[in-house]
């Protein structure tokens, strides 16, 4: 396994970013020791699906409800169109603040997740 953290220095408003590999396991008690919400909402593609779905149950376990969107793999999907549609998802979910956006993959996931999280 490898992890790395960064902490992003905002005083109040200072957050962790962590980069993990093969610790589904941990991801659910990292995410409930920093989010209040009861929301996990995974965005993935297909090649990153079997990753996606062991996330998501590890999440579950700790007490989250789960959304998930898989999309399909590719640069073309880093459109507002994509995003519209995380956006569509997340407000069939009710998602709110507190909703934790978990991006499962990296590239145009990372970068569409991130976009969609701070918007």
């Amino acid at each position: 396994m490898t992890t790395a953290a960064i902490r992003v220095n905002l005083h109040e408003r200072s957050y962790h970013i962590v980069v993990t590999s093969d610790d589904f396991a941990g991801l659910g008690p990292f995410a409930r020791q920093r989010c209040r919400g009861t929301l996990a909402f995974l965005v993935a593609d297909e090649h990153v699906q079997s990753h996606a779905d062991a996330a998501a149950r590890t999440l579950g376990v700790i007490g989250f409800r789960v959304g998930k969107a898989i999309l399909r793999p590719g640069e073309q999907q880093k459109t507002l169109g994509s995003a519209s549609l995380l956006y569509n998802y997340l407000a069939d979910l009710q998602a709110d603040r507190q909703t934790v956006v978990v991006a499962v993959g990296g590239g145009v996931i990372g970068a569409l997740a991130g976009f969609v999280a701070a918007t």
